[in-house]
């Protein structure tokens, strides 16, 4: 018994300690404090990928936290076996010990660089929709109501616009440009009517999602307000030039810098004030979320 417990306390205390540390942290965010905002708010752009930017970072915390604690942990484990428990030191125990704490870094480590990989691409969707609804907005003066981050099943639409010319979904492509010294070559798209040709790869992916998302909303808007009502699909890629070789009545493609084709569609499907107001009563309902959760 007595050699036992220089053993149990060299694997248990180090990993107390860890969880202690993990407790700690999620301990910290979850303070026992409620939000003194009762009201539910509509949801700002880009907020599922906030969300999922948080998740990340959680993760990226627990993994930093296990790569400073592991070589403590077989350290001390080790120590304790050599020196109190009068285990012989061998190569074969240094080499062990060494080999299963150099392993758990290599996965940690691993798992890290993908962590920083999908927050990269996170973090640059995130920014393209903050900066497609920032390019929208001035469309609320014009008589345009403008929804953020509207949930569907098994996926969300990024913006859907609402106003007297008709209703839109939005799709945002963020997309990082090269850096190659030629700015006007490698600051434009084209699109040739099937696909987004960008200086170094092609999209089509992301037309045929924006016109799904546009179907799912149309059939959303039967189903709420008992009515057909036509949605234009939207695709803003900031930042980018678009060259339209091929004009498109499938689908607008802009940058968001030049709106006025979205007036233009008054005269083919123009909404009355009543039915402004039935799908924006419906989309209000649909696109809260609690304000300041804590």
């Amino acid at each position: 018994m007595t050699t036992l417990l220089p053993i149990l306390a060299a694997i248990l205390l180090p990993a107390l300690l860890i969880a202690a540390l993990l407790f700690a942290y999620y301990k910290l965010k979850k303070n026992k404090v409620r939000s003194p905002f009762t009201q539910n708010c509509l949801r700002e752009p880009g907020y599922s990928l906030r969300l999922q930017l948080e998740q990340i970072d959680e993760s990226f915390m627990g993994f930093i936290i296990l790569i400073t604690g592991v070589p403590m942990y077989f350290f001390a484990a080790h120590i304790t076996l050599s020196y109190f428990s009068g285990l012989e030191e061998t190569v074969f125990r240094t080499g062990f010990s060494t080999t299963l704490g150099a392993l758990m870094i290599i996965f940690a480590i691993v798992k890290l660089m993908r962590l920083a990989a999908q927050r990269h691409n996170v973090r640059l969707a995130l920014d393209g929709e903050i900066s497609a609804g920032q390019l929208l907005d001035p469309l609320k003066r014009k008589g345009f109501y403008i929804y953020h981050d509207v949930q569907a099943k098994g996926f969300y639409i990024d913006h859907i616009l609402i106003g007297p010319s008709g209703v839109f979904t939005v799709k945002t492509k963020a997309c990082s440009k090269l850096d190659r010294g030629a700015e006007t070559a490698d600051s434009e798209v084209v699109f040739d009517g099937n696909q987004l040709i960008f200086p170094d790869h092609t999209d089509a992916k992301a037309i045929d999602e924006a016109t799904q998302q546009a179907q799912w909303f149309k059939q959303w808007l039967i189903d709420a307000l008992g009515e057909e009502v036509h949605v234009h699909p939207l695709l803003v890629v900031p930042g980018w030039h678009i060259d339209h070789q091929v004009k498109s009545d499938e689908i607008g493609i802009t940058n968001g810098a030049d709106l006025e084709f979205i007036e233009s569609a008054r005269a083919n499907t123009p909404l009355s004030k009543s039915q402004i107001e039935q799908i924006t009563h419906q989309l209000e309902q649909k696109c809260t979320t609690p304000c300041f959760k804590l």
